[in-house]
């Protein structure tokens, strides 16, 4: 009954923020409080009223402004293998939404259960090599990262923890949704308002509609398009893999309790999958009772959904992982000067 109030509550914001619908202005009040109260509190931190760490290494932070999935941690995975690549020793920190962290920091590893580190860093663990640390309290975590011998330390989703100083700021934004209504929490879905756009260093959007987007955003510098792909689905808990074109046709029971579910759905549909949507909330802690359609159909979900269905047996259960793809026309040395910052910081 819990989950499915959530559920509920969630679609129901959804389509407050980014409908057509009037009821956000019940909530504008609470908003300008909300408002005023972050603005105050950034204040507060830019003339050191409120303290913040200063880690002896660079700190790249990937953040948006918004509710909801952008498609950050895809682009933290990005960035710290093509860091690594390029020689350098990162290490990851997360929030670990979903999970019950204790007054420590805690090392993820690959068989971490997702109550224990939550479901993201998991998925992280699984494509980097390199040391990832999960506590909220961003500055605690930079620390024990410290000990780690890493080199410049990346954070999934801090862009608001200004209790970590940061020398490269990230914004990612689902090009698709845009910023909804644009009005701040709760009457919209923005946790800062857009001027924090012209503050960062980069703007990475996800959509494969760039050119319509990029109207949305008044910065136009650094704005880095790219989109979110796969082709193979993986059959949980036995390896096999199947290309979602043999999917085309048939009809699937989706799940996905992420940010944005439809973006996963309209990604299945675009194989000629015929398919019947299951919303769930983002980070949700899936049962196996919550796989039970009473039929044969097969299941597709995310790779940040699977990792909660380790242990799911008897199901026809398959899961698409994603990877980033930029498109040409977007600027491609972003790398290279993020690489260069790092450098200079490092010298």
């Amino acid at each position: 009954m819990i989950k499915a109030f959530f559920i509920k509550f969630e679609r129901l914001l959804t389509h407050i923020w980014y409908g057509n619908s009037l009821i956000f202005l019940f909530f504008l009040p609470i908003s300008w409080i909300y408002g005023f109260t972050v603005k105050l509190r950034r204040i507060l931190y830019q003339f050191n009223f409120l303290s913040s760490y200063k880690a002896s290494v660079p700190v790249i932070v990937v953040g948006n402004i918004s509710i909801g999935g952008t498609g950050k941690t895809p682009l933290v995975i990005e960035i710290a293998n093509k860091l690594a690549e390029s020689g350098f020793s990162p290490g990851i920190i997360c929030h670990g939404f979903g999970s019950k962290i204790g007054n420590f920091p805690i090392e993820v590893s690959k068989t971490n259960a997702p109550a224990e580190v939550g479901d993201e860093s998991i998925v992280i663990a699984r494509k980097v090599n390199c040391p990832i640390v999960v506590h909220p309290n961003r500055a605690l975590a930079a620390r024990t990262l410290e000990k780690k011998s890493v080199d410049v330390i990346i954070v999934d989703d801090g862009l608001q923890h200004y209790g970590l100083k940061r020398d490269i700021e990230i914004i990612v934004i689902d090009g698709d949704r845009g910023l909804g209504n644009k009005k701040l929490l709760p009457a919209g879905p923005l946790r800062e308002s857009q001027q924090r756009l012209k503050e960062v260093d980069y703007i990475f959007v996800q959509s494969k509609n760039f050119s319509e987007t990029i109207i949305e955003f008044e910065q136009t510098n650094n704005i880095i398009n790219f989109y979110l792909d796969g082709s193979l689905a993986y059959k949980i808990n036995n390896h096999e893999s199947k290309n979602l074109h043999d999917f085309k046709g048939q009809h699937v029971h989706a799940i996905a309790g992420i940010g944005n579910p439809e973006r996963f759905f309209n990604f299945l549909a675009g194989f000629g999958i015929k398919v019947t949507p299951h919303f769930f909330y983002d980070h949700v802690p899936l049962e196996s009772i919550d796989l039970e359609f009473n039929d044969n159909l097969n299941i597709l979900m995310t790779e940040k959904d699977a990792v909660k269905c380790h242990f799911f047996t008897g199901k026809n259960i398959w899961y698409i992982p994603v990877h980033l793809k930029f498109q040409n026309s977007t600027n491609l040395n972003w790398l290279k000067q993020i690489e260069d910052i790092l450098k200079e910081k490092l010298a």
